[in-house]
């Protein structure tokens, strides 16, 4: 029996050494504790003698799928026994509550952090909101460290720079890593970025916020040699970017230069659209430099720019793409310096948008012309003296806008495309073209017309509203070309004011419209300098009944200055030695009641020249811009001076 016994034992564990070598194959186990503990069990022995019989326990491999890690692997173990073998689910509730019978048990939900750190930035901001600063600070300080996380103390930085407390904001910078906390890539475009808010005046009061800004980009250079995302390389160069633009505005452009040279070696940021925006914006800030000759300040921006356009050629040879934000600053640019630098700047205009002169055949465009860099483009045609290209890019650019399958044009011509469009047209009246004031009543009336519409489809598109520079500069086309009936046009169509109420038979001269002046609630938009375009029109004509006219229009709307007009001083003068001469020619021949409100009129006129002093002459009022002949001599001038470069 014993013999038996010991034979039916050593089958047993032949079959069970062939069970794990099998396992042993399939999960590379090497003993026999790997094995799942599943042994079977050996049937009571009879009186017979009869001992374990190998049939009555056979194993079996069945091809099964895993459910998880956890599970046993594909070819399982199946015994064939009276006695339930628990699933490896059943095992772990059976573990649990073992442990939770011997006080062990720890639930892993419980031990979790009852606040989220997203959770507590949220309550970061509404306590910001609802408390102030001090509360916002404490309720961060105090809270338990796992509860927090670099995103929280981004959200108490930003609020702190978006209500001005950049010194609290710079001292929480500092609390948050003592506390263990490391800056990420969006904390440092958070501090840039309100410290650049910080306004070009107020920096010699901001001493050590700019140092602070020096400590700051000393660490950004210390990240990038660590970091290699994506994403956080992206917020590292919009940091660089508000950087450049606070050292502009402080004039460190030595300190800008060596980011400039510094952005091709290895390890540190590259060159970016972001950065020759960020030059070229820092450059439009700069106000005083080094003496270089006899260029002035406006003149050596665009020498540097240049320099700085011909790297980003070089760039976008090798697959930069750039966009207004880079070229429209610097097409402004251009537009201050000198007649080759204005040259150079339309050919950019030409290689960039294809937009060429006609006749010209246009290259292929190398980036999408939009609202912002089109108005840079029209500017600097007028500054350049190209007042016809202006007239012709706006004709042409808005044409192929209405075209809704043009992907090269995403303009909508607004009020700033339309004032460099009168600025130009006033010019060329100057020079001796007549038509222009009819051109200038069609564009108010388009701007009526599309903020019409807007008002309807309730857009945003594009800004559409009649402002006082816009009506000035469509009346002074008007004083320009000498027609008094276009004037009177534009006067009703931004009034709504019939000019017929001003003749002399008409009802302000007869009296039957009560005294009271022009309802001051509603929107004014011809003031001071508008008036002055106006009366200098009205004497231009010679003719007394529309100098009386006119005189009725001043004296019923008013030609009050406003807060936001450009040189007030020389209209004021301007006004004044107009509205003696209007008064002076009509007043002789007229009813009395009348003569009486002109000559007060007259008188202060009088009394404000008394107090003149000398006042600088507005660029559009100078007179020696020159006939066709001489213009088409500079352009000659220009281009055998840059073909000699």
């Amino acid at each position: 029996m014993l013999k038996t016994i010991a034979t039916s034992t050593w089958s047993l564990s032949s079959n069970v050494s062939k069970v794990a070598y099998s396992l042993g194959q399939h999960r590379r186990l090497h003993n026999l504790s790997d094995i799942p503990k599943r042994v079977p069990v050996l049937e009571d022995v009879g009186l017979n003698g009869i001992g374990y019989e190998k049939s009555k326990h056979s194993f079996e491999l069945s091809k099964a799928k895993r459910k998880d890690e956890n599970r046993m692997p594909r070819d399982r173990i199946r015994i064939s026994s009276d006695v339930p073998v628990a699933s490896p689910k059943h095992r772990k509730q059976m573990k649990r509550e073992r442990l939770k019978r011997s006080g062990k048990f720890k639930d892993p939900l419980a031990a979790q952090s009852t606040i989220r750190p997203a959770v507590q930035a949220a309550r970061v901001k509404e306590i910001f909101e609802a408390k102030g600063v001090e509360e916002a600070i404490s309720f961060v300080t105090t809270a338990p460290i796992d509860t927090l996380n670099s995103i929280v103390w981004n959200t108490l930085l930003a609020m702190l720079m978006r209500a001005g407390k950049r010194k609290r904001a710079y001292d929480m910078f500092i609390e948050m890593k003592r506390r263990g906390f490391p800056p990420s890539a969006r904390t440092f475009r958070t501090m840039m970025s309100g410290m650049n808010e910080i306004a070009i005046d107020e920096w010699p009061q901001n001493s050590l916020n700019l140092q602070r800004c020096h400590k700051l980009y000393e660490a950004i250079e210390e990240y990038c040699t660590e970091t290699h995302l994506k994403d956080e390389l992206l917020f590292l160069r919009h940091a660089r970017g508000h950087y450049i633009h606070i050292l502009g505005k402080t004039g460190n452009f030595r300190k800008i230069a060596d980011i400039y040279y510094k952005s091709g070696e290895v390890g540190a940021l590259p060159r970016d659209r972001e950065l020759y925006g960020a030059l070229f914006g820092a450059l439009m800030a700069r106000k005083e430099a080094d003496q270089v000759g006899n260029l002035s300040v406006a003149e050596q921006n665009a020498s540097d720019a240049k320099f700085y356009w011909k790297t980003l050629e070089k760039d976008m040879e090798r697959g930069l793409e750039v966009d207004s934000r880079a070229i429209a600053p610097f097409l402004k640019i251009m537009a201050g310096g000198r007649p080759t630098d204005q040259q150079f700047g339309l050919n950019v205009v030409r290689d960039m948008y294809g937009l060429a002169p006609p006749g010209e055949d246009p290259p292929p465009p190398r980036s999408q012309l939009c609202s912002r860099s089109f108005q840079a483009v029209l500017e600097l045609c007028n500054k350049a003296k190209k007042f016809r290209l202006c007239t012709y890019f706006l004709k042409q650019v808005a044409e192929q806008s209405r075209q809704k399958s043009n992907k090269v044009f995403s303009v909508v011509i607004g009020y700033r495309h339309i004032n460099e469009q009168l600025i130009a047209l006033g010019q060329l009246a100057a020079v001796g073209s007549f038509d222009e004031s009819e051109t200038a009543v069609d564009v108010i009336r388009y701007l009526r017309q599309a903020a019409a519409l807007e008002a309807q489809e309730n857009g945003k598109v594009e800004d559409f509203s009649l402002t006082r520079e816009t009506v000035a500069l469509a009346l002074g086309v008007c004083w320009r070309c000498g027609d008094w009936e276009r004037a009177t046009m534009i006067f009703s169509l931004v009034t709504d004011l019939s000019p017929e109420m001003f003749l002399d038979d008409g009802p302000i001269a007869s009296g039957s419209i009560d005294a009271a002046r022009y309802p001051r609630y509603q929107k004014k938009l011809i003031y001071m300098t508008a008036s002055t375009h106006m009366a200098r029109t009205a004497l231009s004509t010679g003719d007394k009944s529309k100098m009386r006219q006119c005189l009725r229009m001043m004296w019923y709307h008013g030609t009050e200055p406003s807060h936001f007009e450009a040189h007030p001083d020389f209209y004021k003068y301007e006004l004044a030695k107009a509205t003696i001469k209007l008064v002076d020619a009509v007043a002789e021949d007229w009813s009395k009641d009348e003569v009486k409100i002109w000559k007060d009129m007259k008188r202060e006129s009088r009394g404000i020249l008394q107090k003149r002093s000398p006042v600088e002459r507005p660029e559009k009022e100078e007179g020696g811009l020159g006939s066709e002949k001489y213009l088409g001599k500079l352009q000659q001038a220009i281009d055998f001076e840059l073909s000699a470069r």
